[in-house]
């Protein structure tokens, strides 16, 4: 009998520590999903009422340019309204919804802002966290054409490694002499990225930024390989 009591009360011991484990992973998968929402809240398009004045003053002016400014400003807020239901997307349509909102930008600043791509056709099909890649254009836009009345280039490339999927957003725009100190002034975009990346990602993906000697401001992110 006592023996049977003994393996009733270890296995009554093993149940509860198995549902204190679960409710711990529960509690953690809750609050990390809390986290990436507020997250993603503040990586929601900032320049609502820049592109609404751009349309306003472009319907005296060339009626076209603004109908195509609505358009891919409809595909964004359609896109952003999906996201917010998923993580990650593939890269094809991470690209797409960034090239709308530098098709409109590229309407707003003219021939101030330059775009080129550099997208590796096996990258395409990739997974990677939604709307990652606006906030960093986003920073370009800020260090760039809105900082100087110099053309100013953005470059976005994706190459694929045999472990990782390695995007870069690269421009010729302001820079800054100490990325550091930048971060811990600014980037609220760019930060919100680097923790995103930690809380879907953990040790797996790196979050590098460089401005080198002052000049322009490069981000690199390395994911893990993962099929969207």
């Amino acid at each position: 009998y006592g023996v049977l009591m003994g393996v009733l009360v270890a296995l009554e011991h093993a149940r509860l520590r198995r549902e204190e484990h679960e409710q711990l992973l529960h509690l953690q998968h809750e609050l990390q999903s809390t986290q990436l929402n507020a997250l993603k809240k503040q990586l929601q398009p900032h320049f609502l009422f820049n592109t609404l004045n751009t349309v306003s003053s472009l319907m005296d002016e060339h009626v076209p340019d603004a109908r195509k400014v609505l358009n891919r400003l409809a595909q964004m807020l359609r896109t952003t309204l999906d996201a917010t239901q998923r993580d990650k997307v593939s890269l094809a349509a991470e690209v797409q919804h960034v090239t709308n909102y530098l098709d409109i930008e590229s309407i707003r600043f003219r021939d101030r802002l330059k775009v080129e791509y550099a997208i590796d056709k096996d990258t395409r099909t990739l997974a990677v966290p939604s709307m990652v890649l606006q906030p960093l254009v986003e920073n370009s836009i800020k260090h760039g054409p809105d900082a100087t009345s110099d053309q100013v280039i953005i470059r976005i490339t994706a190459a694929r490694t045999p472990h990782h999927l390695v995007l870069h957003v690269l421009d010729n725009g302001k820079g800054c002499n100490s990325v550091s100190t930048a971060m811990d002034r600014g980037g609220i975009g760019l930060r919100n990225v680097r923790d995103r990346l930690h809380l879907l990602y953990g040790e797996r993906a790196l979050f590098r930024i460089a401005s080198p000697q002052g000049r322009g401001f490069q981000v690199e992110l390395l994911l893990p390989i993962e099929p969207a």
